[in-house]
């Protein structure tokens, strides 16, 4: 596609030309040129196919979230967007199809289908509700696209609206909504040519010094690969070393474990014939010890039994003379009673004068202390 434009574009525009113009369709692009409704309107964009289908574009460069309405502002990262002669660019777009439409029938006496697209980067999040994304169709002609699917999207466009091909009909399209020669056309192209030609010296310039940067770093990284060799070679031979050492400990460890085990049961048998002559030792020393603490015993139970019974018979002898003693009293208290029982005229005597000191008076109870 051959791209005219009447002024210089932003850097998010001159992406989307350049993306037009590698286009292999034939036709043309109108960036920032006036069309008259009721007065001159500037439009942002204008493609014309070679097949006759006409889409008016809006370039909008913001990026992040896009939120708003069908009918209000919208606002990207919370700024509104700014439009011309519309609330918003849905709204704006669509005034671009009318103005491009009542157009081409005023000035051809035809129909000609206009469509609309909002071109974004890829980094805007469209959050409009009724809003067509990515897609354009004919129940559906007004809608955004991200750049990297703009010419999916105008393909879309002219499967959809294309009518009978007629050859020139896009030149004839073109003269008709822009009145301009071919004189005035090519001096558009040659001015977006220049750009096109500065911008590729920037990038050539550019491509140079990434040239410069990229030879060295592919130096370093030939010298970073020759080192990580060098590191590998060593590591091989370390792993080598590492290999013949494992294999003379181990060698050097079995026969270690053998000969310990070796000492382990010389020594556990000496240690065992040593162990058996102490408890045979001990088991007489023992029994020795037991006989004489028997000995020892029998003659401290024989002492025990000879003086428990001299206790006892001292015991049996001092209890009868207790007991004889015990039974003399007895006797002479009974004659003392005897005595004393006998009715003789003093004793009658003798009762009838302490006969008031005899008789027992009774007792006052005593209360318990509680």
């Amino acid at each position: 596609m051959q791209v005219f434009t009447t002024r210089d574009l932003e850097p998010f525009e001159q992406e989307v030309a350049r993306h037009l113009a590698s286009l292999d369709n034939e036709g043309y692009v109108l960036i920032g040129f006036s069309f008259y409704n009721y007065g001159p309107v500037a439009i942002n964009g204008l493609l014309i196919s070679d097949d006759g289908v006409v889409c008016g574009l809006e370039i909008a460069e913001q990026v992040g979230t896009w939120t708003g309405s069908l009918n209000n502002a919208w606002q990207a990262n919370g700024r509104e967007i700014k439009c011309t002669i519309a609330n918003n660019p849905l709204q704006q777009v669509r005034q671009y199809a009318l103005i491009v439409r009542d157009l081409l029938r005023s000035k051809m006496n035809r129909y000609v289908p206009v469509s609309g697209l909002i071109v974004v980067p890829t980094e805007a999040d469209i959050s409009v509700a009724g809003v067509a994304i990515d897609r354009c169709d004919r129940s559906n002609p007004i809608g955004v696209v991200h750049l990297p699917r703009l010419s999916s999207i105008i393909d879309e466009i002219r499967a959809a609206f294309t009518q009978p091909y007629e050859v020139g009909k896009a030149e004839r399209l073109l003269y008709a909504l822009t009145d301009l020669n071919e004189d005035a056309l090519y001096e558009g192209s040659t001015r977006l040519a220049n750009a096109v030609i500065k911008v590729r010296k920037d990038i050539q310039g550019q491509v140079s010094e990434n040239k410069g940067l990229t030879d060295q770093i592919l130096s370093e990284l030939i010298s970073l690969r020759e080192t990580i060799a060098r590191i590998e070679a060593e590591n091989r031979r370390l792993n080598d070393r590492l290999a013949e050492e494992m294999i003379a400990f181990k060698t050097e460890a079995q026969e270690w474990q053998k000969n310990f085990t070796s000492q382990i049961a010389s020594d556990f048998v000496d240690f065992q014939g040593e162990l058996k002559e102490q408890n045979d030792y001990l088991i007489k020393q023992l029994s020795a010890g037991l006989a004489a603490f028997k000995n020892e015993m029998g003659e401290k139970n024989n002492q025990l039994d000879g003086s428990v019974r001299t206790l006892t018979n001292d015991l049996r002898g001092e209890v009868g003379v207790l007991i004889a003693r015990v039974d003399r009293q007895t006797e002479e208290l009974r004659q003392i009673k005897a005595f004393m029982t006998r009715p003789k005229w003093w004793q009658r005597l003798f009762r009838w004068l302490f006969a008031p000191l005899l008789v027992k008076k009774p007792t006052k109870k005593i209360k318990p202390t509680p």
